[in-house]
């Protein structure tokens, strides 16, 4: 018996013949599982107004953490499946361009954000440029299908415009590192 059963469900519009897929555990961690899929025509996938699903099923009882926390057996996970763009060089270089444009974004906020404290000059322009891109990046909350490529270059931009240019999960664990003490009274 797999530990892990996965299983994708089409939408309404959509067909279940186009979903077809092939999948394979790509990487294991003791807080995640990552998987891997591969659909034969990926263009396909959610390309109506709603989204197909995937239904992950989990069959692991022996499985337990440190803490002896567990998945419960039979533990099903659904989850949207977003657009998907077919593996191809353009794609490839849509994505390296995503990649750039967000590392680019981030330095001239480091950069500006340094100007700013070193001059002590107006952080108008910045806001202005950080509220257009919060808009921006807030369109896919209109309903309306938006091609995939536009999606992949505004999921790129969420980290500039929502200001999470710390990366807070290397900062918290130094900052908050309580000590357990006995209590005072």
């Amino acid at each position: 018996m797999p530990y892990i059963q996965l299983t994708v469900v089409a939408s309404e519009l959509s067909e279940l013949d186009d979903l077809a897929h092939s999948w394979q555990a790509t990487g294991v961690s003791p807080k995640s599982i990552e998987i891997q899929m591969n659909f034969t025509e990926p263009t396909k996938v959610s390309m109506h107004s709603e989204a197909d699903q995937i239904l992950i099923k989990f069959r692991i009882q022996e499985f337990r953490d440190e803490s002896g926390l567990g998945i419960r057996d039979g533990f099903i996970l659904n989850k949207f499946l977003p657009k998907q763009l077919p593996k191809t060089a353009e794609t490839e270089n849509l994505e390296s361009v995503g990649d750039s444009l967000e590392s680019t974004s981030n330095s001239f906020m480091y950069v500006q954000m340094v100007l700013n404290v070193v001059l002590n000059e107006a952080m108008a322009k910045m806001w202005l440029m950080i509220n257009g891109l919060q808009i921006i990046v807030l369109l896919p909350l209109v309903p309306v299908n938006y091609p995939a490529n536009a999606q992949l270059i505004i999921s790129n931009l969420v980290s500039v415009a929502t200001l999470d240019l710390i990366p807070v999960d290397l900062i918290f664990p130094l900052v908050f590192d309580f000590k357990d003490s006995d209590p005072f009274n």
